[in-house]
């Protein structure tokens, strides 16, 4: 099977599939989950942290946030800030991407606004509420795929829309498109 999806790790560099939790008990998945929101990491990067430091939490992200950073294996941030501008909603008070900015971003990308592909990329970046994106949401959702550029992103499409096909990847979308 083609992996899903594929995105840089930020400690390694490596590119990676995207992550399908193992068979973990519940408490390990919420530490899991728990890691990566506070640490903006990917959970593959938070399993295999806190399988290292025996599922200790505080331990875990203080290693995590103590470890220097390879910084050029991330993309860069302020091309995602200029991306981000680029389809930020000028009359919104708030600094946000609103639905015509999400119409724009969709013709970029060259799928239609209606295509499941973009519940993925509202997954990914863990999008709070639906036709609305903040700073925050865009910034992590391109880091979480390793893009900085439109065009990076275009080229990513047919493997998200994979993600589509994975059972758990699947359900994953299926669940935070229903928490809108």
């Amino acid at each position: 099977t083609i992996p899903a999806a594929r995105r840089e790790t930020p400690r390694t560099g490596e590119i990676r599939p995207t992550f399908a939790m193992p068979a973990l008990n519940k408490s390990q998945k919420d530490k899991v989950k728990r890691f990566a929101s506070v640490a903006d990491a990917p959970e593959d990067l938070a399993l295999k942290i806190l399988k290292e430091v025996k599922w200790d939490l505080e331990v875990g992200l203080e290693i995590f946030f103590s470890t220097p950073m390879d910084v050029g294996s991330r993309a860069d941030a302020s091309a995602i800030d200029a991306m981000f501008e680029s389809y930020r909603s000028e009359d919104a008070d708030e600094d946000v991407i609103d639905a015509s900015g999400i119409e724009r971003f969709c013709a970029d990308l060259g799928i239609d606004a209606m295509d499941p592909v973009i519940l993925v990329i509202s997954c990914r970046m863990r999008a709070a509420n639906m036709g609305v994106y903040t700073r925050e949401e865009f910034r992590r959702g391109m880091r979480d795929v390793g893009v900085d550029a439109t065009s990076k992103l275009r080229a990513l499409v047919p493997e998200l829309r994979e993600d589509l096909e994975d059972p758990d990847e699947f359900k994953e979308v299926y669940e935070s498109s229903f928490a809108f």
